[in-house]
């Protein structure tokens, strides 16, 4: 593992995806731990979301119009689910933080022992 590897795994895991770097400087399992988790903090509050979106259509009657009917079922989804976004945003942004903080000290403790 040289420090041009890592760089490119600090760039990969900073504008790709998290995990993205590891997996490329051949931390494969700690690299999909990271995906995967990612993965799950992204997909959880987009079905919480969708479902919450479809019971709120079926309330609402529907000679309301489309578009009253939409924005309402939005603004019933978004506050029934809001907490789950936010606090899953905020996983994706602390794990994205993790990888790049990982790979630095990666880094760093690769260069201190090429130093003499």
């Amino acid at each position: 593992m040289n420090s041009e590897r890592i760089d490119t795994g600090i760039l990969l895991n900073a504008l790709v995806m998290p995990g993205a770097g590891h997996a490329a400087i051949g931390q494969r399992r700690k690299g999909c731990a990271l995906a995967l988790a990612v993965l799950v903090l992204l997909c959880v509050p987009i079905v919480f979301f969708t479902l919450a979106l479809a019971n709120a259509l079926e309330v609402i009657p529907a000679d309301a119009g489309a578009l009253t009917r939409a924005s309402s079922a939005i603004g019933v989804a978004w506050n029934s689910e809001a907490h789950l976004v936010v606090r899953c945003l905020i996983g994706v942004f602390a794990l994205w933080a993790y990888g790049i903080t990982d790979l630095l000290i990666i880094r760093r403790k690769l260069r201190a022992r090429m130093r003499p």
